[in-house]
């Protein structure tokens, strides 16, 4: 089998499809633990008297997640198991970010899903603050889209507009599925921030924002290893969810749809007037193939 390859086209944008190598375990999830060594992140409403920041919570979270996610089969990479940054600074005085923390991050969790980025996603675990509002509280999430909300400033990775959609798809599954679990208040998914990590993943990619420290009672949840578990546990099943689909490519590699459920799949696929396949995202294998007999009629001597 051949390893996926995502493939650019820089006047149409879309997805491609080879078969990946092995199986379930191909299903990449690289978690980012935010912020980490001198760069806490938010300290929030008592973080300066406890020395527990942002960046502790980010990484217990992270490894909850990375513990669920690989009891259920799946490949499993952390950009950090520590508390560690990643560069001297997070950009230098011309606000550019190379060789900084930001870059040697990203450089990091592109690598482990070199040539598997179809099948990969990246998950940015942070918490949240405000500098205005103590008593603010709730979960939010947000994704890339590079279409409606490119700024020149900050620059994308040009293979991350291959997974705008699978963005935001992502980010409403992990939504939902946090509010449900955490019973916080749903303060939704958001495009219209240019984070650097979401924007510079070679994959579907999300940031999640898992409460507010600064609130005094949120900060309390926060820090309890139940909360962290929860948490960890609806990103988890959100990720299942999301890899749960059905994929349609026409023969050449082209996504041409997304289905919930293998029926519609399969419906949609024997009324194309193109061979297609049907990818079972899940399972990681091609269960309708037309591709053959399109070939054979083409090559049937006369």
């Amino acid at each position: 089998m051949k390893k996926l390859i995502a493939i650019i086209c820089l006047s149409c944008i879309f997805s491609t499809f080879v078969m990946p190598v092995k199986g379930f375990a191909d299903k990449i999830v690289v978690i980012d633990p935010g912020h980490g060594g001198k760069f806490a992140g938010t300290c929030g409403y008592s973080g300066r008297e406890t020395g527990y920041c942002e960046k502790d919570a980010n990484l217990d979270v992270a490894i909850k997640l990375q513990n669920i996610l690989m009891e259920n089969g799946f490949e499993v990479k952390l950009t950090r198991h520590s508390d560690k940054e990643f560069g001297e600074f997070l950009r230098d005085e011309e606000g550019k970010n190379e060789d900084g923390d930001f870059h040697n991050r990203m450089k990091l969790a592109n690598e482990f899903v070199m040539e598997n980025n179809e099948q990969a996603v990246f998950i940015s675990i942070h918490h949240n603050a405000s500098a205005t509002n103590p008593f603010i509280r709730g979960i939010e999430t947000y994704y890339y889209d590079g279409v409606n909300h490119y700024k020149s400033a900050y620059p994308h990775d040009p293979l991350q507009l291959v997974y705008l959609q699978e963005n935001k798809r992502l980010a409403e599954t992990v939504q939902q599925y946090l509010v449900d679990e955490l019973k916080l208040p749903n303060r939704k998914v958001h495009n219209d921030q240019s984070f650097y990590v979401i924007r510079n993943a070679q994959m579907p990619s999300i940031l999640v924002e898992l409460g507010y420290m600064i609130n005094r009672n949120e900060e309390k949840l926060i820090k309890t290893a139940e909360y962290q578990e929860r948490a960890a546990a609806a990103i988890a099943e959100a990720i299942e969810t999301y890899f749960d689909v059905f994929e349609v490519y026409n023969s050449t590699n082209h996504k041409l749809a997304t289905f919930l459920n293998e029926e519609d799949a399969l419906t949609y696929a024997n009324q194309s007037k193109s061979a297609v396949i049907v990818f079972d995202k899940y399972q990681q294998k091609v269960i309708y193939d037309q591709r053959e007999k399109e070939l054979k009629h083409y090559t049937q001597p006369y």
